[in-house]
């Protein structure tokens, strides 16, 4: 009895017959199990073809990143009012919300029972269960034309909520082209250039989105974003979606117009200024740091347990360009054996083509100063090839040959 295992493997699947050789005189006879085994596919089916898994799992990671931040934002925006006096919320009803702690058993629980937040939250400041405003644009336009007394309880909690509002729409910023050295030169500013108007520069993306704001604050002579959605809202436009779009600098812009025209706020107080600041001790405008991207460095081949230098550094530039140089040599004539440059000759060249502004030179110009600066017209030019460790560690071309002029 003879029996054959034959086996079709696939991408995804294997298929598989047994065949008993003893069994008839045709396949179909011989035939003693078939079959195939499918596996689950590394990659999904959608009506505009095959995905990457991974790929969909992370495209949404943006996002998370946002809600995080804001959630973050809010509770920090939360703890500063509470802390001066302008939230009805206690710290511990805060940090039921904001703490999460499996060791404790502690989940995050928004506070449901915390009657008086709930209230503040609807606008409802005078307790009668009727929102005191139509919307919170309504309060923030009340802040910036009605002087209000702030050593009663309700008016300070109007202008936490003003506040609480700005803080969950904070505005658009664009972050192009920004580096972590443009970060952190930015936080390091001192807080009064921060707050003077004329030194806001806007990028042509933010000047793009709130072009029309601006235009309809300028014909109708408002001071604020809010002043100016609550006109909309009257005039029956819907704020949400529209094409009237606010970004930060003009949020900051109203926060630092209330607390210039009402009396009974300092802008150069610590409220102010945790309010406000774009620091990390700032609440609604601060921006956490682009992420690093050191870890992404490989190991070095020779010393495992260190990084490599990146390719940015300069001192990898310095290294490539002493490596192209150490490799040239030259010879007067066909029959001459190679030689190699002198350590004058290869600084001399190091400084006078490697060291300008410009990213790259010709090939011609820099073989033609190099038989200059040897003074002998009809010098034959290469570079020598290199060693296999050589090759590894820098990653640089093969050969480069010169052709004799």
């Amino acid at each position: 009895m003879a029996r054959v295992l034959g086996l079709d493997l696939g991408t995804a699947s294997i298929g598989y017959s047994l065949r008993d050789t003893d069994k008839g005189t045709n396949i179909t006879e011989q035939l003693v199990r078939f079959g195939s085994i499918i596996f689950q596919k590394g990659v999904g089916n959608s009506k505009t073809g095959e995905f990457s898994y991974a790929a969909e799992r992370t495209k949404h990671r943006a996002s998370r990143r946002l809600y995080q931040a804001r959630r973050y934002r809010i509770w920090e925006t939360l703890a500063t009012l509470i802390e001066f006096g302008f939230c009805p919320l206690s710290i511990e009803d805060l940090d039921r919300w904001r703490v999460y702690d499996k060791a404790r058993n502690l989940k995050r629980r928004y506070p449901v029972d915390a009657a008086n937040f709930e209230q503040w939250v609807r606008l409802d400041f005078d307790g009668d269960g009727k929102s005191d405003y139509s919307s919170p644009y309504q309060l923030r336009e009340e802040l910036a034309i009605v002087q209000l007394d702030f050593s009663q309880e309700i008016n300070r909690f109007k202008l936490g909520r003003a506040l609480y509002h700005i803080a969950q729409r904070r505005g658009f910023k664009s972050s192009k082209g920004e580096t972590l050295k443009e970060q952190e030169d930015a936080v390091k500013d001192d807080i009064a250039n921060e707050m003077s108007l004329e030194s806001v520069s806007l990028k042509k993306s933010e000047e793009k989105k709130s072009k029309d704001l601006a235009s309809y604050m300028e014909e109708n002579a408002l001071h604020t974003v809010g002043c100016a959605f609550a006109q909309l809202e009257r005039e029956g436009v819907r704020v949400r979606a529209s094409k009237y779009q606010a970004v930060r600098s003009q949020y900051k812009e109203e926060i630092k117009y209330i607390f210039e025209f009402q009396n009974g706020l300092d802008i150069d107080g610590d409220f102010f200024k945790r309010i406000y600041s774009d620091r990390k001790d700032g609440c609604i405008f601060y921006k956490r740091p682009l992420r690093s991207q050191k870890g992404l460095v490989g190991k070095c081949t020779l010393e495992p347990a260190k990084s490599r230098c990146p390719i940015s550094h300069p001192e990898f530039e310095k290294f490539r360009a002493f490596a192209f140089i150490n490799n040239i040599q030259y010879r007067r004539a066909t029959e001459d054996e190679w030689l190699n440059l002198t350590a004058e000759q290869k600084l001399k060249l190091y400084n006078d083509k490697f060291l300008q502004a410009k990213p790259s030179f010709s090939s011609k110009l820099f073989v033609s100063g190099l038989k200059k600066r040897l003074d002998y017209c009809k010098i034959t030019i290469c570079q020598k090839r290199r060693e296999p460790l050589i090759i590894a560690i820098e990653r640089m071309l093969l050969v480069v040959l010169f052709p004799e002029e």
